[in-house]
């Protein structure tokens, strides 16, 4: 049976029930993916350079995922994936990018004037984005007009609005002033170092202000400012760090993957979700199932469930899911086009990702981890960085065209929803229940 139906349990609708507790306090509900094959600096670097293709004031809407190959020849291959393309131009970003910090990795002596133009690179793009996008965040900005009108905090001797009139007029003048295209001079080059400068040391002050994103509501892109200038600084680091000079030497190559979405057939049936739902409690020995708060409470997500599954007619496959079939794939037949060096070389064992992977990532991978080594011998283990409990439906499971390893991985993903879900409802009303095994069978497995 496939696991997604049970997804649909897995809204935003109930992790706003559970605030994120997700499925019970204290327990990460999947294990670290950090890699034992490459070293934590490049990791991070990875990390890191997803980081910066995204607008992190609008992260959600755009993900990346890369895998990094090392040939035998002098390439250095870059393969991204994101959620959607044709808008962000990350491909020429990256390479723009590239050509920067290998300029500085080579020319150390001229470390000031190699930094200044990473900086100008990562902001450029991210602001040129955030140009295109920037009526969405009108209801945004004037709920954030409200609450700077009602501010009357202080911060030393310098006003909250004093701040916040700073960072507007930074933002409009980067936005205006901004060049469509990559070729700077000094002077302009001068110019915006000073103002994304200033911009930070305001940014650092004003995201501190507030925790609550309600009485706040740009906090969250004020955040997103900051990482952007650190994750900058954390670039031109690695640039001169040794352990990656073997990498700047090499030519890169850039392969962007087309984004997959599949259609999805959520069963729409309330007395299939009923029994599906009181078969994952009873199998796993949840001590009060038929409590009648439970089962108002059951009544109401299943109802709502069957709303949020029509809504949802295809999912896409998620970017770092997406990587994982394109190398599988590629190895076990490589495409005809590939030279010969880049088609028996794997890729390093590690995913870069400009976010956490959410919790169904995390439970498919951990599960592809397990499973592929047995089925298919040259394609090790991947990695990735620590998945968050979030659930981010809707959401596609990827096949590999080999039966075995599908039928597997479906089963194993299956059961870890099944029994996590279990625990997070027996948590919920306070339920005991017994120790659940992964020997367990479901009757909608198969």
């Amino acid at each position: 049976m496939d696991p997604l139906p049970l997804l649909i349990f897995f809204t935003e609708h109930a992790s706003k029930q559970v605030k994120n507790v997700w499925p019970v306090p204290g327990e990460q509900p999947t294990p670290s993916l950090r890699s034992p094959y490459v070293t934590a600096a490049f990791a991070k670097a990875v990390d890191t350079l997803t980081a910066v293709c995204v607008t992190q004031a609008n992260s959600l809407a755009h993900k990346v995922a890369l895998t990094v190959t090392l040939p035998p020849d002098d390439r250095l291959i870059i393969t991204l994936a994101e959620n959607r393309c044709g808008v962000e131009d990350t491909v020429e970003f990256l390479q723009l990018l590239w050509a920067a910090l290998k300029s500085l990795q080579s020319n150390p002596g001229e470390s000031a004037e190699k930094s200044n133009n990473i900086f100008v690179i990562t902001f450029c793009h991210g602001f040129r984005i955030l140009r295109w996008r920037i009526n969405s965040l009108w209801e945004d900005a004037l709920k954030f007009y409200a609450f700077w009108q009602a501010s009357t905090t202080k911060n030393g001797d310098e006003s909250i609005h004093g701040r916040l009139t700073a960072v507007f007029d930074i933002l409009r003048t980067l936005l205006d002033n901004l060049p469509r295209t990559n070729t700077l001079t000094q002077a302009q080059i001068s110019d915006i170092l000073t103002q994304m400068h200033v911009l930070y040391r305001h940014c650092e002050v004003l995201s501190h202000t507030s925790t609550d994103a309600g009485e706040f509501p740009l906090r969250q892109y004020l955040m997103g400012c900051l990482h952007l200038y650190m994750n900058t600084v954390s670039l031109i680091d690695i640039a001169t760090n040794p352990e990656f000079d073997d990498m700047f030497r090499r030519t890169l190559h850039v392969k962007s993957l087309q984004p997959e979405v599949s259609p999805l057939d959520y069963p729409l049936d309330k007395a299939f979700l009923e029994s599906y739902i009181d078969d994952v409690l009873d199998r796993c020995k949840i001590m009060g199932r038929k409590n009648p708060k439970l089962q108002r409470v059951m009544d109401e997500e299943i109802t709502h469930a069957i709303a949020t599954a029509k809504k949802m007619k295809s999912a896409p496959l998620h970017c770092e899911l997406r990587l994982f079939v394109h190398h599988h794939l590629s190895l076990a037949s490589p495409p005809e086009q590939e030279v010969e060096a880049e088609a028996s070389t794997p890729p390093l064992n590690y995913i870069g990702t400009s976010e956490h992977p959410c919790y169904a990532c995390g439970v498919f991978i951990a599960a592809y981890c397990r499973k592929s080594e047995d089925m298919f011998n040259q394609f090790k283990s991947m990695y990735i960085q620590r998945p968050h409990p979030r659930v981010g439906v809707p959401w596609a499971m990827p096949k590999f065209g080999n039966t075995k390893l599908d039928r597997s991985l479906q089963r194993t993903v299956f059961i870890t929803f099944c029994t996590d879900y279990a625990k997070f409802i027996g948590h919920q009303f306070g339920f005991r229940s017994r120790p659940i095994s992964t020997d367990t069978m479901f009757k909608w497995q198969y």
